[in-house]
């Protein structure tokens, strides 16, 4: 069976921009899918010992059969929008053989450029639109994204029954840094788990408009990942 996680990861905005601003593009969503992906693998979130001793998960992919689903979130797009808007592009043969219940794949392969157009119009994004995605891209679209107060707001009532780890993990930083070979510094992550509700707790609003911060440090930027895996 498949499983939604969330992971939270406190992001120190210096290691990204001196100004102390995470810009929210593809380059950076990857940065920190690669590192929560690193930091579910180094804790044996798929593998015997580590962590969890006996695994959660058979294996695992960041994004996977919900890739897009903060970006979904955030920008208030729900199931029933996605078919009706799929449904609307579909010829009367096409149609003989469409169910909103489910996702016809010759159909979104057929529509994948106008179902992209009304993603990116929907969302601001330049991605994918979801139903056209590599659901087994190992680090996903873009599924990591910052914890705006949007997102927050569109997040929080549906996530308050996930309070074990089957969907929720918050990962934070050592406040310590290791030194590399080159000179410079990088935060490294130790396990911080916690509930929706202690999340809640720990932030701190900033700019309305804005992001969330951790209070853990003053440049911290609390993001979201998106993890399907299987069990």
């Amino acid at each position: 069976m498949h499983q939604r996680l969330i992971v939270a990861s406190s992001q120190d905005a210096k290691d990204f921009d001196e100004e102390g601003i995470i810009p929210f593009n593809s380059n950076n969503a990857h940065i920190v899918s690669q590192e929560v992906a690193n930091w579910l693998e180094e804790n044996s979130f798929a593998s015997e010992g580590g962590r969890w001793n006996a695994s959660p998960a058979d294996w695992f992919v960041i994004g996977g059969r919900w890739s897009g689903e903060l970006d979904k979130i955030e920008s208030g797009i729900e199931w029933k929008d996605m078919a009706k808007h799929l449904k609307s592009l579909l010829s009367e043969e096409e149609l003989k053989n469409y169910d909103e219940r489910f996702v016809n794949s010759s159909h979104t392969k057929t529509h994948c450029l106008e179902l992209n157009k009304w993603w990116e119009e929907k969302t601001g994004t330049d991605t994918l639109h979801p139903w056209c995605r590599d659901s087994y891209n190992v680090t996903g679209h873009r599924d990591s994204r910052p914890l705006t107060k949007k997102l927050w707001k569109n997040l929080k009532d549906s996530v308050e029954d996930y309070q074990d780890e089957s969907g929720w993990i918050m990962i934070d930083r050592w406040v310590r840094h290791d030194d590399n070979d080159d000179g410079t510094s990088k935060s490294t992550f130790y396990d911080d788990s916690t509930t929706w509700n202690d999340l809640r707790d720990k932030v701190i609003d900033t700019d309305p408009d804005n992001f969330l911060v951790g209070q853990t440090k003053p440049d911290d930027q609390i993001w979201l990942t998106v993890v399907d895996y299987h069990y």
